[in-house]
């Protein structure tokens, strides 16, 4: 998780409506057509669009997604999406497992607005989706690709533009934001040379990498939950993702900006893969933030950051913060002491000790949710690991942190 507002502002004017998705394409509603059995309606003599066959089809799924949200049921939901995209199909599994549980007690649409554009075997529409508990609202219209499969029509991820190089792929929202994928898929597989060099990373699958044009859909394509100060995001099996929204990440003084959130979201994939998805939070926080100083072109992160044990969480405390639920300065706090921590580990220890520790915790089996919800349980094994390589009790190593954290002052 990448929060844009340690290096700048994290929005700037929206772009919310650009001209792709302006009203419905004439020729979907002027010619009729159909695909392995799903027909598209025709525009009605009268002036009315006739929707019939993949059309009602499309609102019908779209109505099945509202109701198991609604009922908290992930299953049901889950059978709406396309089966055969793996990075979707987690993405969308993590999504809905949240949602079913931010909506509780709130209010929660969902409906197609508008069509938009008919591809071969895909129609794309403007699906609303709405929330408020009667206080706060969020309220965003994200297009939406639907795909003829022979189980009938399936959610399909949004209708990016991509590019791709070797083992990176990067997908955008918007056509504006290509020359920048470009230069990220670069940027990645350099990093991916990198962090091979490191620790031994080979990806298990493409990096890939989603650009987001639009803040509101990069946080409902990460889940309703989300804090506002994310920027970058990235769970075991997903993809990355980030929020490019404001323009000035175009322009050439503040791409290091762009590029240091690569940076970081690709050490999150990399430690998930290393250790099956078991690494503690703040130690995933702490190793992105550590290589991601040690990679980027980002002066003012060489110097390791100020931290006073005395006044910040003990190391026990920093565990059992939920990163998620802080406000934007607190959260900047449990960055630079998590990264503190790794600090510690490597200047005492060694990258030799660190490796030995993720190779640890890949022998214990992945536990299936986020990391959020499995927080307790992945800072108990990683103790484990670190009490096994390091002999070492935890109570021991907190102390050692402290004193070697009030040396660094």
């Amino acid at each position: 998780m990448y929060g844009d507002d340690r290096h700048a502002s994290s929005m700037a004017q929206k772009d919310r409506r650009p001209g792709r998705w302006r009203g419905v394409l004439a020729g979907m509603l002027l010619a009729g057509w159909a695909l392995a059995g799903c027909a598209v309606g025709v525009m009605g003599a009268d002036g009315r669009e006739e929707v019939s066959g993949a059309l009602e089809d499309i609102r019908r799924l779209v109505r099945i997604q509202e109701q198991a949200i609604q009922a908290g049921d992930v299953a049901r939901y889950m059978q709406t999406i396309v089966p055969d995209d793996a990075l979707y199909w987690q993405e969308q599994q993590h999504w809905a497992a949240d949602a079913v549980t931010f909506v509780q007690g709130k209010t929660y649409r969902r409906a197609v607005k508008k069509w938009i554009e008919r591809r071969e075997n895909e129609v794309v529409a403007a699906v609303e989706q709405f929330w408020t508990d009667g206080r706060n609202s969020f309220r965003v219209e994200v297009p939406i690709r639907f795909r003829c499969t022979p189980d009938g029509w399936k959610d399909a991820d949004l209708p990016f533009w991509q590019t791709q190089k070797k083992g990176v792929a990067a997908k955008v929202t918007h056509r504006r934001l290509l020359p920048l994928a470009e230069e990220l898929v670069e940027r990645a597989e350099h990093t991916r040379q990198r962090l091979s060099a490191l620790y031994g990373w080979q990806p298990r699958q493409p990096v890939t990498l989603k650009l987001y044009g639009d803040a509101d859909w990069f946080r409902q394509s990460v889940k309703l939950s989300l804090p506002s100060w994310v920027g970058g995001w990235h769970e075991y099996g997903e993809s990355i993702k980030l929020s490019v929204e404001s323009r000035r990440f175009l322009l050439p003084a503040h791409r290091p900006i762009v590029h240091a959130a690569v940076i970081h979201e690709m050490v999150h994939q990399m430690v998930s893969e290393l250790t099956n998805d078991n690494a503690a939070y703040w130690l995933q926080e702490g190793l992105a933030e550590h290589v991601t100083a040690l990679l980027d072109a980002i002066p003012e992160n060489n110097a390791l950051p100020a931290v006073d044990p005395e006044t910040g969480w003990s190391w026990l405390e920093l565990a059992a913060v939920q990163l998620e639920q802080l406000p934007a300065e607190q959260a900047e706090q449990y960055y630079r002491q998590a990264r503190h921590v790794v600090a510690y580990l490597l200047d005492c220890y060694g990258d030799g000790a660190l490796r030995a520790v993720l190779a640890q915790l890949q022998q214990y089996p992945c536990i299936p949710g986020s990391a959020a919800e499995k927080q307790d349980i992945l800072h108990r094994r990683t103790v484990q690991a670190l009490e096994t390589v390091l002999e070492k009790p935890f109570v021991q190593l907190d102390r050692e942190w402290q004193h070697w954290a009030r040396a660094q002052a």
